[in-house]
């Protein structure tokens, strides 16, 4: 799974890849690089904002993506091993952590096939009011979009949701 970043600071251009390379770890890339659990959330403070940083199961967690929206993130990357047949939970998550959060979601999702899974890409970029800014298919591209980031304080401003949490009342 290649997960490419282009940056350019003046217009916060970014470059989402879906592309899998099988043979660089011979189809095992799941069980080499992502079945190893963090110990703390992953901010990175870029040139044109916070931004949150999550792989494939942690989008099943709404409360990493609150706690990079508390902490000032204004959007999350989240490269992803996806199979099938779970694309509508996939395209319905990353919505969903956008709404909530009021926040970008850059998701890339794997292409192609191992021994164990075959997997649907769908990689996605969604804006803080859920809106799909683009969405690729089930085969290797490039998407390249241009993020406004002002509606991350826009969209919380029209809906002080973050301010408005009782945290004290809940669980």
């Amino acid at each position: 799974l290649a997960f490419s970043l282009g940056l350019d600071p003046t217009a916060a251009l970014i470059l989402l890849t879906s592309v899998y390379y099988g043979a660089m770890y011979g189809g095992r890339i799941s069980s080499i690089l992502l079945n190893i659990p963090g110990d703390e959330p992953a901010l990175a403070d870029l040139p044109f904002g916070r931004a949150g940083l999550a792989i494939c199961y942690d989008l099943r967690f709404p409360e990493l993506f609150r706690g990079y929206a508390l902490a000032g993130a204004a959007m999350t990357f989240l490269p992803s091993e996806w199979p099938k047949p779970r694309l509508v939970h996939w395209q319905t998550l990353v919505r969903a952590r956008a709404i909530e959060n009021q926040m970008f979601v850059f998701a890339c999702n794997r292409v192609g096939s191992d021994p164990s899974n075959e997997y649907f890409g769908h990689s996605m970029a969604v804006d803080p009011w859920g809106e799909i800014l683009a969405e690729g298919g089930e085969g290797e591209e490039l998407i390249t979009l241009t993020a406004d980031l002002s509606k991350v304080q826009e969209t919380r401003r029209k809906i002080p949701i973050l301010e408005d949490r009782r945290a004290e009342s809940y669980w």
